[in-house]
Formats: structure tokens, C-alpha cells, sequence
């Protein structure tokens, strides 16, 4: 879990109020979905020893369809049971509502009405059985640690240290997820991808936890980043030449690209013979791709510089730096996440052989879950060399470039011998 500092989008209450609808005889049909007309306890309503279901209703008939997923109250303090009458919902949990709670009844948008036409928003409903309801949200988003994607329908809780009471919320499509009105305190949070629906995560799902510390009044926003538990370290699965000049390591599992490989260390060997080779230095995929980039772009200017080409840079036209504000912490807009890789590449200390085999060896490795340990070897061979560039025979040198002038015919000097350099006088 890391701290999230744009604000996020919190879901609000939205009841409306029409008059009862129908389709007459011969009318256009009803495309529109069900709507709230009326909440018992109302919103927000602070009423002790509450001992009745909650009853919603609406203004028309609503379908028997995905009642069961219609409905999720927090706290979870007992097993929640929902009936259903002609245009209503009566919603109890098993041990009746217990005193000294605030509850939030959600109503996900799945209710249809007989006509097939589906709610399409989200409605909180908050009631307290003894305690004011606080102004507080717990916000944010849940992202996939792989991909860097919105993850939708994560179910995410924040369990209080003070009496293990649970707040459930899910996320929408893009990741977005509120829990508005709960009780300040100290929370224990996670967020998971519940494909089961069994309201606890298995192993082989997506999780991220956290812990936040909730005021009175407080907007706390979160980013949650889901990654399958693991359990075996990082091993080396294959590695590649890089022309000359490295060895892509390539593992089962992915590693931070941001962590420093403070702790990996490399061996390289040449074949047959068993000749170790010294190795410069390991780093992250990203590091070594941007060191090409640099290498490439010097290499092309020498070019340029060496063929008599001047670059001008116009300095006027270079935008100014905008990503460091005095005062604020601000990233430029350019930036783009890194993402995990599942690559290392060890650098040796000189160019390897051409068509030559070779064995590597890293130790060490820490991957993604944090587990340490990883490593193994792998088997490589270098490309053949490229072929050198041809010289130019004599009398094959360019002549020079034209200026635009004109030579008396009487002062043009007579041809040299075939096989000499031509030669200015």
C-alpha cells in the first residue's frame, strides 16, 4: 500500500423522488431502471436500539434476479438476510443490529426492474445505532502491481483495532473505491481480488494490506497494489547475448525496478575452456536499455561531428523545466511508472568473444514478494562479428564538392597515372 495524493472521487447518496410508473397499452416500453423513493431508518439517522429490517423502496417492481449480490452491510456483525416484497427490500442481519454501530448499507448496481433495465449507479445508505456519524472518508485506489492497471470489483476492508469491526467497499471500473462516514480510529485495510466470493482471500488471489490511523473528519486516500502471494524465490530460466557487450538474464518470477541490486552478484565463464571472465557490474533491464540509448545517441553525434555536420540547437525552442517546483514536490508530466521485469543483465568488465559459448551465474536475487535467494545459471552464445567496413581502393575517393565556379579549360592540370593519389598542387 502507498500513500495516493490525487483526490479521488468519492461516492455520494443519490436518492430520487417520481411518481409511481408504468407502460400503457401501446406506449413506448420502460427503459428506464429503478429508482429510491424512500429508506426506513432514513439516511443518516441516529436511532438507539434500532431492532426492525431496513427497508428500501422503490417505484416500481423489482426482479428476483442477483438479489443475493444486491446487498452487502458493514460492519459485518452477523450473517445479512434480504427479502424481498413487490417494490421493496427488507435487509436484517442474523443477532439483530448491535448497539453503539454505525452501519453502511451498500446497494450494488445489479437490481433490475421487470423490464430488464438495471440500476446503474451505486447507493450508500448510513444509519447509526447510538453513536454520531462522523464526516470521514477513507479513499483511493487499487492498482495491479504487474500491469500498473485499475483493478474493478476488488473488495476492500478496514477492520478497527479497537473492536475489530470490518468496513467493506468495492472498487468500480477504474479502481475507484469510498468508504464514507465510518467511525476514526486506527484501521487495519486490505484489498484483494475476491474471485470466489468467500470474503477472504485464497492464496492464488491478488492482495496488497496497510495500515492507516483515521481522524475525526479525516479524508484518508490510499493506493493499494494487488500481487499474487508467493512463495519460491526468483531462478534463472535462460539468458541472451547483447552483441558483444552484455547477457540478459531472463527469471521465472519479477523483480523491482526500482530496488537496487545491492545484493546480487554475477560470475561468467567462457567455453570450453572455463576461462572466468570479469564481470563490471549487474543492473535492472530499464538501466541498461537507457545506457544504450545514451551510448547510441554519442556514438551518432561523433558521427555527425567527424562527417564536418554542426547540430544547432535552438535554444529558444527548448521548453523550460517545469518538472521541479520551488516548494512543491512535483512530478513532471513525462513520467511514466516503471514496471516489474522479469530481467537482470550482467555487464562484463570487456567485450566478449564473437560465436563463443558462455555460462552465467547470479546469486542472490530478491523478487517482487520480497523473497531473497534467487538465482541459477544459464548458457549463452555470442553473435558473430560484423564484418569490418571496406576500405577504399586508391582512385576511389570522393572528389570534392563543387563550389559553383568555373575553370578556364586552359588551367585544368593533364590526368595522373593510373594508381596514383591525386594530388593538389
Amino acid at each position: 500500500m502507498r500513500a495516493w495524493l490525487p483526490v479521488a472521487a468519492l461516492l455520494l447518496l443519490v436518492l430520487g423522488a417520481c411518481a409511481e410508473r408504468g407502460t400503457p397499452g401501446g406506449g413506448e416500453p420502460d427503459r428506464v431502471p429503478p429508482r429510491i423513493i424512500s429508506v426506513t431508518p432514513e439516511p443518516f439517522s441516529v436511532v438507539p436500539g434500532y431492532a426492525d429490517p431496513v427497508v428500501i423502496r422503490f417505484d416500481e417492481r423489482i426482479s428476483e434476479r442477483d438479489i443475493g449480490q444486491a446487498v452487502s452491510v458493514s460492519p459485518e456483525t452477523g450473517e445479512v438476510r434480504v427479502s424481498k416484497g413487490r417494490s421493496e427490500l427488507r435487509i436484517s442481519v442474523k443477532g439483530g443490529w448491535q448497539p453503539n454501530q454505525i452501519y453502511r448499507i451498500v446497494l450494488n448496481p445489479v437490481l433490475r426492474d421487470l423490464f430488464g433495465n438495471q440500476m446503474q449507479e451505486t447507493v450508500d445508505l448510513v444509519f447509526s445505532t447510538g453513536p454520531p456519524i462522523p464526516n470521514t472518508a477513507l479513499a483511493g485506489l487499487v492498482l495491479d502491481r504487474l500491469t500498473d492497471n485499475p483493478v474493478a470489483d476488488a473488495r476492500v476492508e478496514a477492520t478497527r483495532r479497537l473492536d475489530s469491526a470490518t468496513y467493506v467497499a468495492f472498487t468500480d471500473t477504474a479502481g475507484l473505491f469510498a468508504l464514507r462516514h465510518i467511525p476514526a480510529g486506527a484501521y487495519d485495510i486490505r484489498a484483494y481480488q475476491d474471485r470466489v466470493r468467500n470474503r477472504r482471500p485464497d492464496f492464488s488471489e491478488p492482495i496488497d494490506t496497510g495500515f492507516v490511523v483515521l481522524g475525526v473528519s479525516d479524508t484518508t486516500l490510499v493506493m493499494f497494489n494487488l500481487l499474487a502471494p508467493d512463495t519460491t524465490p526468483a531462478r534463472v530460466v535462460g539468458a541472451e547475448a547483447v552483441e558483444t557487450r552484455a547477457v540478459r538474464v531472463i527469471l521465472d518470477d519479477h523483480v523491482d525496478p526500482m530496488e537496487a541490486l545491492t545484493g546480487v552478484s554475477a560470475r561468467i565463464w567462457r567455453m570450453p575452456d572455463s576461462v572466468e571472465v570479469e564481470v563490471a557490474s549487474v543492473v535492472h533491464a530499464n538501466v541498461f536499455a537507457e545506457t544504450e540509448a545514451e551510448r547510441k545517441a554519442a556514438e551518432r553525434a561523433a558521427a555527425d561531428t567527424l562527417g564536418g555536420d554542426t547540430v544547432v540547437v535552438d535554444t529558444a525552442a527548448v521548453p523550460p523545466d517545469t518538472s521541479v517546483v520551488a516548494g512543491d514536490t512535483t512530478v513532471a508530466e513525462t513520467e511514466t511508472a516503471l514496471l516489474p521485469s522479469r530481467e537482470i543483465v550482467v555487464i562484463p568488465a570487456s567485450v566478449f568473444d564473437a560465436e563463443t559459448r558462455y555460462v552465467v551465474e547470479v546469486t542472490g536475487v530478491r523478487n517482487l514478494s520480497g523473497l531473497e535467494g534467487g538465482g541459477g545459471s544459464a548458457t549463452f552464445s555470442t553473435p558473430r562479428a560484423p564484418d569490418p567496413e571496406p576500405e577504399p581502393e586508391d582512385g576511389d575517393e570522393e572528389e570534392p564538392a563543387s563550389t559553383g565556379e568555373t575553370v578556364p579549360p586552359d588551367t585544368i592540370p593533364p590526368p595522373e597515372p593510373r594508381g596514383e593519389r591525386w594530388r593538389r598542387r
